[in-house]
């Protein structure tokens, strides 16, 4: 691992907690159209930090993860390998996905379907979260009737008569 100052630790750490979906598409998308047009992934991965970077003369949250994936290449140790990087970044199936594709040789089919993934997720996550707001629509639906009939009907009918007498 590189030695960072704890400024860039923190940054690193922020940048890896915020890489959300749609970054992780942006960036599966670009690596993916470079290793189609036959760039080697090291070289890709430069070109893409170079693009993203300005020629490094700017800061860039992709730059945090390409910087990773570089060294993971140039070390490929059993404890740092493009794999275990991608674990640290990525959600697990994700990662699990592009390693079977680094391994089979097919890396720019698992990228693609890493994004699927990802876009897959995405609409799950809409379907639970929409499907989860009727259950609470109800409740709150059914509260407020009980606390209109408790508080507004239930007073005016027990002037009218006695609540001894209701029956039901």
């Amino acid at each position: 691992m590189r030695d960072l100052s704890s400024g860039q630790r923190l940054r690193r750490f922020l940048v890896r907690k915020t890489f959300s979906g749609p970054y992780r598409i942006q960036f599966y998308e670009a690596l993916r159209f470079l290793l189609e047009n036959n760039q080697p992934l090291k070289v890709a991965l430069e070109q893409m930090r170079d693009a993203w970077t300005d020629f490094g003369r700017r800061w860039h949250p992709f730059a945090e993860l390409i910087d990773d994936c570089t060294e993971a290449l140039r070390e490929n140790t059993r404890e740092n390998s493009l794999e275990q990087t991608l674990a640290r970044w990525v959600p697990q199936a994700e990662a699990a996905v592009i390693s079977a594709g680094i391994r089979s040789g097919a890396i720019v089919t698992s990228l693609q379907f890493a994004v699927t993934l990802t876009m897959a997720k995405k609409q799950i996550q809409g379907a639970v979260w929409q499907m989860s707001i009727y259950p609470l629509g109800l409740l709150i639906m059914m509260g407020g009737t009980m606390w209109v009939l408790n508080n507004n009907l239930i007073p005016v009918l027990s002037k009218i008569s006695e609540p001894q007498t209701w029956q039901g």
